[in-house]
């Protein structure tokens, strides 16, 4: 399937929303949040230096009921079970290639396994390298995602 292809199935699936604001979106406890304006005025190389933004469960479902378009990046390199229902595969090594048609400013939420957010940490950090600057890592991966009741659907490589 082409990268277009991809992002056709995710606004199909309803899960494209608009990127709008970063007021929702949430920092680590030592990086403060910068403003909306601060973050779109930031340099492509100071976010590619800056600790990669964090943002809550309850924001992005904000977001999705507001029908923000919002892409959702499954960063795990290999999945067994469930992922976020119209979440995208995307694993951190084929981000590079992912991401070339994807516009620069687009709200992308990434998320792995783990509660502490590594591999979408590092998705997030690879994103602000290529010049995203509304990349943020979803706080609790895919296990906060289940536990809130969110949609899940099995992984279909």
């Amino acid at each position: 399937m082409t990268n277009s292809l991809n992002l056709r199935a995710v606004l199909v699936a309803g899960l494209l929303l608009t990127p709008a604001g970063a007021a929702f979106a949430q920092q680590p406890a030592a990086t403060p949040m910068p403003s909306a304006h601060a973050a779109h005025a930031a340099a492509p190389a100071d976010l590619a230096t800056a600790e990669p933004r964090l943002i809550l469960l309850d924001d992005v479902k904000t977001r999705m009921a507001a029908h923000e378009k919002l892409i959702v990046l499954d960063v795990r390199g290999a999945i067994t079970g469930e992922m976020a229902k119209g979440a995208l595969h995307v694993p951190v090594d084929k981000l590079e290639a992912w991401s070339k048609d994807v516009p620069k400013d687009a709200l992308i939420v990434a998320y792995c396994a783990c509660g502490a957010e590594g591999t979408s940490k590092i998705a997030v950090r690879r994103l602000q390298e290529l010049g995203f600057t509304n990349a943020f890592a979803l706080k609790g991966g895919i296990q906060g995602w289940q536990a809130a009741g969110m949609p899940t659907e099995p992984y279909k490589p």
